[in-house]
């Protein structure tokens, strides 16, 4: 549970990664009435495991990048260990994905409500960004997606480079620690053809599932999903909230119905009311997008 002097430490943190990132005083999740259903009337936020996420290449992507352009740059006599070194990287990387909740920046957009919120039929939640960080704070990366790059550029291609051609490893205590920092910037690196989702991740580390001293917080579980049986992970919200001092309702911003939805604004207010959560069905309303 968070104490004064711990919820000090984490307002000051949020803060500063908010303004390092210019993240805006929302962030929007795009995705169907039965989500919203299952956020507002069990108190359950699931995310998703990132081996089954949109893009095909999720995760690998970074890796992949990576790996091409060491075994192109690299002389002969490095090449089989560079080979036994991405062996070790994929083989965790197959065995560790994370869970994930793909936010994005952009509000109120055609091309998110097409692609995660049942072809527009769904609904986008405007997530408040700090009482979501503040959420998210222990256990998570919390962070903006990156899109192909030059990989010759990253970190990690030099300190990688280095480690194979001189067997220096400066940057880091050992091996293990790098292949950790490797996977997780292979979760916030995707292809630049989802550039213009302007996604945000909320993702675990590795296998850690977060609040070990808080089981009670979270479950790991198998749901339906349209018709598919997917692996989440289950934020269990009125006991994170209440342990953590956030307040519900004050984690949203707003409830946007679809543009081709057929979900009654009225009736959606009203059933939030029921719920006990009448100043968040003061913040219903109808999108204004021309999807249709």
């Amino acid at each position: 549970m968070a104490g004064s002097n711990t919820e000090t430490i984490r307002e000051n943190a949020i803060k500063k990664q908010i303004e390092l990132h210019h993240y805006d005083p929302q962030l929007y999740h795009y995705t169907s009435i039965d989500a919203l259903y299952g956020i507002l009337k069990n108190n359950e936020l699931w995310l998703g495991n990132m081996r089954t996420m949109n893009d095909k290449a999720e995760v690998k992507f970074f890796i992949r990048e990576l790996y091409s352009a060491l075994r192109k740059n690299l002389p002969p006599e490095c090449q089989e260990q560079c080979k036994k070194l991405f062996e070790m990287i994929k083989r965790r990387a197959k065995n560790e994905y994370p869970y994930a909740l793909s936010l994005s920046r952009l509000e109120d957009n055609a091309a998110q409500w097409d692609r995660y919120a049942n072809h527009g039929a769904g609904v986008c939640i405007a997530f408040n960004t700090y009482k979501l960080m503040s959420l998210f704070y222990y256990g998570f990366l919390f962070c903006e997606v990156y899109y192909n790059r030059d990989i010759t550029e990253h970190q990690h291609y030099g300190i990688l480079y280095e480690l194979l051609t001189t067997g220096r490893l400066d940057a880091f205590n050992e091996l293990k620690s790098l292949i950790d920092n490797i996977l997780v910037c292979a979760y916030i690196h995707k292809d630049k053809s989802f550039c213009t989702e302007e996604e945000v991740r909320a993702a675990t580390l590795w296998k850690r599932i977060p609040w070990k001293s808080n089981p009670g917080y979270t479950t790991v579980d198998y749901v339906l999903m349209n018709g598919i049986i997917k692996n989440v992970l289950k934020l269990h919200l009125d006991k994170i909230c209440d342990g953590e001092n956030i307040e519900f309702e004050k984690l949203f911003n707003s409830i946007v119905i679809g543009p081709c939805s057929k979900q009654n604004e009225q009736e959606l207010k009203d059933f939030i009311k029921s719920i006990g959560y009448p100043s968040l069905a003061q913040k219903v309303r109808k999108s204004k997008c021309s999807l249709r």
